[in-house]
């Protein structure tokens, strides 16, 4: 039904859309404008060398807390809630900013674990300084049938489950059984799962896990995304 909508609404739609295309978003009330969606908040611009959580600043700190408690509001202190973060394309943050959401919950003393969903382009070491070869993809592709084998880490409080090697079909192992299993097994584990999803906007994976998924963050970085 929705490729039928959209089909018969690209004429008119396409002229909208290259009128659209542009101007990029340039802040949080623009977004506010289009989207029926609570804003959580905003987040610095950090230059490349402050992005990992070891270089974090008080401001990103303070940012992340607050993003942390609008969101405990709104899942109304759920047990273990699954939350995924994702954007529209790749390059707007949302690895880093499931990373640093991770730490804002570990911080706060919840036992919490953030899960490299991105096969494709996994990123998540980019902000943990370490990574490791196998992971997500290995679990998903019956490698391995021990979840804890997989899992580093960083602190009491904050593991991690990195994307692992880069599978030839990351589509068909997200979406296979096991990744439901495996999120069952980590909500009798941990008081909070932040799951790295890939981008909305351009791969498939995203749309099957927000169906496992209690929350999104989804994240627009201003003057990137049109």
């Amino acid at each position: 039904l929705i490729g039928l909508m959209l089909g018969f609404a690209l004429p008119a739609g396409g002229i909208l859309i290259m009128d659209m295309l542009d101007t990029k978003v340039r802040g949080a009330e623009e977004v506010e404008k289009v989207v029926n969606a609570p804003l959580l908040g905003t987040l610095p611009q950090l230059p490349e060398e402050k992005t990992s959580i070891e270089s974090e600043d008080w401001m990103m700190a303070e940012s992340m807390q607050l993003i942390r408690e609008k969101l405990n509001y709104i899942l109304k202190q759920q047990k273990s809630p699954v939350i995924m973060v994702t954007s529209t394309i790749p390059g707007e943050g949302k690895s880093m900013v499931a990373t640093h959401l991770a730490n804002a919950y570990a911080r706060a003393g919840k036992r919490v674990i953030v899960v490299g969903c991105d096969l494709r382009n996994p990123s998540l070491h980019n902000f943990l300084d370490f990574d490791r070869q196998e992971g997500l993809s290995a679990y998903l592709a019956g490698l391995c049938d021990t979840p804890e084998q997989l899992i580093w880490r960083v602190n009491e409080e904050l593991h991690v489950l990195f994307g692992g090697v880069i599978p030839p079909n990351p589509v068909q192992l997200i979406a296979s059984p096991r990744m439901q299993e495996l999120l069952e097994y980590l909500r009798g584990k941990y008081s909070c799962i932040i799951l790295d999803t890939p981008p909305l906007g351009v791969l498939a994976e995203g749309f099957t896990l927000s169906k496992l998924a209690d929350a999104c963050v989804y994240v627009v970085r201003a003057n990137v995304l049109r």
